[in-house]
């Protein structure tokens, strides 16, 4: 029942991230919620009180405790899946398709009274060791790669856990011969479950709000400090930098380089603006930043930290070296304003900018 409700609640949330947040990469969340429903259920009618509950079917509680047992590695391998950043996944569709094609004829070979569910247990044993292996293959894939997030570690952690349990269970039943309902298997199940939902929820909130590709808030984000009609009561800051010739560096020297560019003047902001300051991606090649509190001091030493940075940058060994233009707007200079008031002169000062720094080069 408790492996039930944590995957009805895992479901909630992630149906929410995508009917509220318009979220469409929740899908490991639902993956992990179908897991653990499967679990609950095939626990639930693997019991002794179950057919007493239901007398009158006790096959068909054998059918589903066998149909959940050998479908509970495909929602996993899934949620394994989607949360890896590799391109091959050969070893987990593998084990999906076998986790089915077996549960399917294992039911009909039930049905059909040729097989007991004790004599189809090895099959089900290779299948639950195919899975684990699968999953292993992929995890030290994924290490090797470098793809080595807080979402991987925890899985990593989680199915450790999984094992341990295993082991505990599997010495009970030779020792004692009774493992005692494979409880200390299913207790790690509920940990790592809960542990690895939390973690995919929260790399969907960031994902959700930051610019995969440099790091910074997204533009989803940036437009959430502008939506309120409120006028700025603390003294605000918001500068708009926009790069220039990213169009001609994309057309003459690839995208690739682009991207390089994109990045280099992401992390000279995030590195240089005080750490107070929102930073985010507001655009292709437009950033936006909000100090707070500022003042005419504030504003003047953040331009010059970026200005010195990126100088710095262009006189290393750099494929492309970086040239913005940056604007701002001040609070005190447009009191009873709201955000967006500021992001609109901020947006102005800018384009002011650029056309000085392009009359410039045409006069050199």
């Amino acid at each position: 029942i408790l492996a039930i409700t944590i995957g009805a609640a895992f479901a909630l949330v992630s149906l929410y991230n995508r009917l509220k947040r318009g979220n469409r990469q929740g899908g490991e969340l639902l993956y992990l919620a179908i897991f653990s429903v499967i679990i609950g259920l095939w626990k639930l009618s693997d019991t002794r009180f179950s057919p007493l509950m239901f007398p009158r079917n006790p096959l068909l509680l054998s059918y589903i405790s066998l149909a959940m047992l050998m479908l509970a590695p495909v929602p996993l391998m899934l949620f394994v899946r989607s949360c890896s950043r590799g391109t091959s996944y050969r070893m987990l569709d593998g084990a999906c398709l076998a986790s089915v094609a077996s549960g399917a004829a294992l039911i009909i070979l039930q049905t059909a009274n040729i097989m007991d569910f004790r004599e189809s247990l090895p099959v089900t044993h290779v299948i639950i060791v195919l899975t684990g292996v699968s999953i292993t293959v992929n995890e030290i894939r994924e290490w090797k790669r470098g793809k080595r997030t807080s979402q991987s570690r925890t899985m990593a952690v989680g199915f450790l856990l999984c094992t341990v349990g295993a082991l505990l269970d599997l010495f009970l039943y030779y020792e004692r011969g009774n493992s005692a309902g494979v409880l200390y298997t299913l207790t790690a199940f509920l940990v790592c479950i809960v542990l690895t939902g939390a973690e995919s929820n929260r790399e969907l909130n960031y994902r959700a709000h930051v610019d995969m590709h440099t790091g910074l808030y997204n533009k989803s984000s940036c437009n959430e400090q502008f939506s309120g009609n409120e006028a700025v009561q603390e003294p605000t800051a918001v500068f708009m930098f926009d790069l220039n010739g990213l169009k001609q560096v994309n057309d003459t020297m690839g995208h690739d380089a682009g991207d390089t560019l994109i990045f280099q003047f992401a992390d000279i902001l995030r590195k240089n603006l005080p750490a107070r300051t929102f930073v985010g991606r507001y655009g292709g090649d437009e950033f936006i930043a909000i100090l707070r509190p500022a003042d005419d001091e504030a504003i003047r030493k953040a331009l010059e930290d970026v200005a010195g940075a990126v100088e710095r940058y262009n006189r290393g060994d750099v494929q492309v070296p970086i040239s913005y233009a940056v604007g701002s707007a001040m609070s005190t200079d447009y009191p009873g304003e709201p955000m967006r008031t500021l992001l609109e002169k901020a947006d102005t000062d800018m384009y002011g900018d650029k056309r000085l720094k392009h009359a410039s080069q045409e006069n050199i």
